[in-house]
Order: C-alpha cells, then structure tokens, then sequence
C-alpha cells in the first residue's frame, strides 16, 4: 500500500507550483464532468461519507500488519486553504484520531489524470496544514490516497494487476504514487468476499438488475450487525422503493 509521506513533500517542494499550475488550467475539468450518475454510484458517494462504513472499507484494502484500522477511531478532516484544489463531493478525507495517520478516499467513474494530481496537491495542502499546527517531537503525516474506479475500460492497462499506481511528473523524474480499486480488476466473487458495504455496492456495476436485487435481499438476511443491517435497508429502500425486507 503506497502512502505520501514527509520525506515526499519534502520532495515536491520544488514543483508545487507545477503541479499547481496545472490543476489551474484543468480546473474545470472535473471528475464526473458529462457523466450521469447513477443509483449505485451516488449510494457509493453517500457511502464513502460515512465514517463506519469507511472505517470497514480501509479494513478490506490495507494489510493490518501495516494499519490495524479496526482498533483505530477516524474522524473526518477538512482542509482549509482549498485554492487551486478541485472541489469534488466524491473525494472524502479520514484521519486515525489521535495519529498523523490520513486517508484520501476518490470515487470516480471516469479515467481523469487531473484525480492524480488533485490527490497529490491534496496531500500537500494536508501536511502545509500540519506544519502550521504540528507540536514539539510530533510524528510527521503518513497519507494513504485511495482511487475508487468503477469506469469500463481497465484504469491501466499495461500493469492491470498491480494496486499501486503512480504518475509522473517528467521535468523532474518524480513519481506519485497512488492506490486504486479498479472494479476491472476483482470477479464478482472477489468483491462479494470482501466484509464491506462499499464492495458490496462496487460489486452492483457487475450485476443485471435481477442479479442485484437478490444479492441485496441475501445481505440483508445474513447481517447480524444493526448498524450495516440498517444501512443495507435503506439501500434497498432507495434503488426500489419498497417497505424495508423482513428480517
């Protein structure tokens, strides 16, 4: 799992200006720009915001021998200075309470080289808050930036098979890296077997209607948690309209 770490920053210093630069010129180009968005992909929206399920999500990507999420408490964090940033209700951004520990969560259904570097002014923008808050002996910001892709076409298709992804930015020979869930990559299966409501909802773009009403109503009977139990209801409740399934 790839993470934007101080010694980074430390890094880009020298070409933020480029990189702000460019997100100046592509300002209006946004993610989701020309593209309907769907049930499932609104219900994704609305499910990245949400802190548990969030919580559960990063659990099913991140080895806990790296980060043992499911001990952990995360809170939402909001960046103050957004100049030059792109503005998009589907990128959320977590932090471990206590820790310098983040989380950039992207959905998107579009291949756009503008999220890439939209993540990295984000993490830049992260530790420039830090600085300005940061204590005495502090450990220094450790950034996990996470691309949700549920597009058709293969996210990279001459490396389809690896999480970590990176661009380059060629004057200086500098590589961000990133992480991506590319729904090209994973079976249904793959994506059933993962204990997460937002792979459940991933896992919706690969299924015809029939398929998806009966793998919600098969959720909902097999939850034993309330929280998730609730939640998968109001999905159900939301793509049809109809009294919440019996228990």
């Amino acid at each position: 799992m790839k993470a934007f770490t101080y010694n980074d920053y430390i890094d880009y210093l020298p070409i933020r200006k480029q990189v702000q630069k460019y997100l100046r010129k592509n300002k209006i180009i946004n993610m989701n720009s020309n593209t309907i968005l769907n049930k499932i992909d609104k219900t994704i929206i609305y499910s990245i915001q949400d802190q548990k399920l969030i919580k559960e999500f990063i659990q099913n990507s991140i080895n806990s021998r790296i980060i043992n999420i499911k001990k952990e408490t995360l809170e939402k964090y909001h960046i103050k200075d957004k100049k030059n940033l792109i503005q998009e209700e589907e990128m959320e951004i977590y932090k471990i309470k206590s820790k310098e520990i983040y989380f950039i969560i992207q959905y998107t259904t579009k291949k756009n080289q503008n999220i890439s570097y939209n993540i990295l002014a984000t993490c830049i923008k992260i530790i420039n808050q830090w600085k300005q808050t940061k204590k005495e002996n502090k450990n220094t910001p450790t950034i996990f930036p996470i691309i949700i892709y549920t597009g058709d076409i293969i996210w990279d298709k001459n490396n389809k098979k690896d999480l970590d992804k990176h661009i380059k930015i060629k004057e200086n020979g500098i590589y961000f890296s990133y992480n991506i869930i590319d729904i090209n990559n994973y079976t249904i299966k793959q994506l059933q077997n993962k204990n997460s409501i937002i792979f459940n909802l991933i896992t919706f773009k690969k299924l015809n209607s029939y398929q998806r009403k009966k793998y919600l109503e098969s959720l909902i009977k097999n939850c034993s948690d309330n929280y998730k139990k609730n939640k998968l209801k109001d999905i159900y409740n939301y793509f049809y309209n109809k009294p919440n399934c019996k228990k």
